[in-house]
């Protein structure tokens, strides 16, 4: 088994197109692709505490400039980077709009396949829509297949798998079985309302 060097990292890294946002507000670069991007796996219980409908740009920057998490309100509320966004409201992000360009390997990755990030930065450029109507399609149809994918993980049990020294975490979803069911019926309706 081969691991990869820190050099073949970052080869891989300078190989990979950045997406160029500059002389773009970040509040509506975070709200464009979170408006194309949908609840996925366990973050189906977090979607219930983001807008049920678009993201504005004003609530964009509502969230940049706060310090807590808005996944996890409360008491147990922690905090983030303040431009990094791995999950918001349970959609995947995994971008980081600390500087005036970001890598879209990740989001690309959980929204639609290489280019994804790219083609919305583009519209966005051109139309100044952080929510057009192609992106709540998009995010209607991703988040009702990966609610699919995720009933499919309720009530299933965690396992770890050893071998070649190292451990893996399958993490299933047995103890939140019934609250995971809910929220992702939840996300359905209202897909299917709109």
């Amino acid at each position: 088994m081969h691991s990869t060097t820190d050099e073949e990292k970052e080869t891989i890294m300078s190989d990979r197109e950045m997406v160029d946002i500059s002389g773009l507000s970040k509040a509506a670069v975070l709200a464009a692709l979170w408006n194309h991007s949908a609840p996925s796996g366990m973050g189906f219980l977090q979607a219930a505490f983001g807008p049920e409908e678009g993201m504005t740009e004003e609530m964009a920057q509502e969230i940049i400039g706060a310090d807590a998490d808005p996944d996890y309100p409360g008491p147990r509320s922690r905090r983030r980077s303040q431009l990094y966004f791995d999950y918001l409201h349970g959609r995947p992000l995994k971008l980081n709009l600390e500087e005036d360009e970001f890598d879209p390997w990740g989001y690309d990755r959980d929204n639609g396949g290489d280019g994804t990030a790219q083609r919305i930065i583009d519209k966005l450029r051109e139309t100044s829509d952080v929510d057009p109507p192609e992106a709540q399609v998009e995010s209607g149809v991703k988040a009702l297949l990966n609610a699919h994918e995720a009933m499919g993980n309720v009530n299933t049990l965690s396992t770890l798998e050893q071998g070649d020294g190292f451990a893996v975490l399958h993490l299933g979803a047995d103890e939140l079985g019934e609250p995971l069911e809910k929220a992702i019926d939840a996300v359905v309706d209202r897909v299917q309302s709109s």
